[in-house]
């Protein structure tokens, strides 16, 4: 697929060379720092590095099963993808972004539908093997076709699934306490397409405003909303599918911060394997 329209007028030769990557967003290229294509797409991944390092230490230190981990991990490796996508707009690490966002869905995916279902269950396996099927099918259709609807639309079935997998434990099991924070993390995610889509759809507006706006250009990247809004949401989705995992194995817990700032979950008792 040829490189987004919008960046036709911008493709601007910088430091890592020109554009290579199938897609090239709103943002005009190298023109905060010639060593950055995207310098605002790049740096609004910060909570998509940091907030997963966090749970991954918090899930670590508390002897959480190793999928908790690994879940989480991948979420850590959609971040560093995109600050390389954005940072190069290159073909090879636009591939480090996109194909680990639908690694870390099916993990997603896989602890939701799994919460209640036993360790060792026939059952888990098969939902794990029907979930890495249909993910090895995206990757390998995707850059076949190098269709990034298809990749939208693939990534999207994998974050209904999760909705409707964790919507249907929280009714199925009257775990109640759960739903507050987990729409309140799918409504931030929610909030944060329509702001990416809405910068796709009218980027020469969006760009206007920009133009107009100052000091306060930066505001006006839509995209990086999108990244700033999507590791929130991620990370307050994962602590709800936490909270969930231990109201259902009736485990006592607390919300602890890091920093006085970054949200976890701390299990009380050690009685439990999760």
């Amino acid at each position: 697929m040829a490189p987004n329209v919008w960046a036709d007028k911008y493709n601007i030769k910088g430091h890592w060379g020109y554009t290579t990557s199938t897609l090239d967003w709103c943002e005009e290229n190298y023109i905060v720092l010639f060593y950055v294509a995207e310098f605002w797409n790049t740096i609004s991944n910060v909570l998509l590095v940091i907030l997963p390092l966090c749970l991954i230490y918090s899930y670590y230190i508390q002897k959480f099963a190793f999928i908790h981990i690994l879940a989480v991990s991948s979420v850590f490796t959609v971040g560093i993808g995109s600050v390389l996508f954005h940072a190069t707009l290159l073909y090879h690490m636009q591939m480090m972004d996109e194909l680990p966002m639908l690694i870390a869905a099916s993990f997603l995916v896989f602890n939701m539908m799994t919460i209640t279902v036993a360790d060792g269950s026939v059952w888990k396996f098969i939902i794990g093997l029907l979930l890495s099927i249909f993910c090895i099918f995206a990757i390998v259709v995707y850059l076949v076709i190098n269709d990034p609807l298809f990749h939208e639309a693939c990534y999207g079935i994998l974050i209904f699934l999760s909705f409707i997998a964790s919507f249907g434990t929280i009714f199925k099991h009257e775990l109640y306490n759960c739903a507050k924070l987990l729409i309140t993390g799918y409504s931030i995610v929610i909030v944060a397409f329509i702001l990416w889509n809405v910068e796709n759809t009218f980027c020469p507006q969006v760009r206007s405003v920009r133009d107009k706006s100052g000091y306060f250009r930066p505001l006006f990247e839509l995209h990086a909303w999108w990244h700033i809004l999507c590791g929130l949401g991620t990370h307050v989705i994962v602590l709800s599918h936490t909270k969930l995992l231990l109201s259902y194995r009736d485990i006592a817990y607390e919300f602890r911060y890091y920093f006085g700032i970054i949200p976890y979950i701390q299990q009380l008792s050690k009685e439990k394997n999760v």
